[in-house]
């Protein structure tokens, strides 16, 4: 879906999101969360590092900059994987559903126009820019149904994604692995005397 950019000025009344756009947003909140990890399980898979390691390797990096990285790192490992790449991540498909994402859940909402669409204020960074620090503040707008249609994307992208046999492995050790007691709910062992100097006995 591409973006429209509008020629004229619109109209926003006041309004408040209801139970069903939540409810999308939530879709598609949980499925881009699945897509994140798909990209960062893959994206250890193709540096060779396990993704634990690639997590304290690069912890602030966002799917945003792992996507290319990635492909970057599959082109180099030949045609076979850069083939693969392609086919479990679109990369285009996915850069416009994250813009959806990020509007509607970072972004604030201004009101809906009289055409029903739903407009919330957003910073974008510039593509053309090579520093992160270069960014604008827009205007997204969105119909309730093509917030709808965001969710689908984002969860056909998420199963596709998903779908590499090295991020199915990973998930499939992660679903076997058991919870261990947090240790903040381990009771305080209380602190042990020093050692003394047994008592001697006295005699009169």
């Amino acid at each position: 879906m591409p973006i429209y950019h509008s020629p004229d000025n619109v109209e926003l009344e006041p309004a408040e999101l209801g139970d069903h756009e939540l409810y999308l947003i939530g879709r598609l909140v949980r499925a881009c969360a699945l897509l994140e990890d798909a990209c960062h399980n893959y994206l250890g898979y193709v540096v060779k590092v396990t993704p634990a390691t690639l997590t304290l390797l690069i912890p602030k990096l966002g799917i945003s900059s792992k996507l290319p990285m990635a492909g970057n790192f599959a082109a180099l490992r030949g045609k076979e994987e850069q083939a693969s790449f392609a086919n479990h991540f679109d990369v285009n498909k996915i850069v416009e559903t994250l813009k959806c994402r990020n509007a509607v859940v970072h972004g604030h909402i201004l009101g809906r126009s009289r055409d029903g669409k739903w407009a919330f204020e957003t910073t974008m960074v510039d593509p053309k820019s090579e520093s992160e620090n270069v960014a604008s503040v827009t205007v997204m707008s969105f119909r309730t149904k093509d917030i709808e249609l965001y969710a689908e994307w984002a969860e056909d992208l998420a199963k596709n994604a998903g779908s590499h046999p090295f991020v199915l492995e990973q998930r499939k050790e992660r679903h076997w692995t058991a919870l261990q007691p947090s240790k903040k709910s381990q009771p305080k062992r209380q602190p042990s005397a020093k050692p003394g100097h047994p008592p001697q006995s006295s005699e009169e």
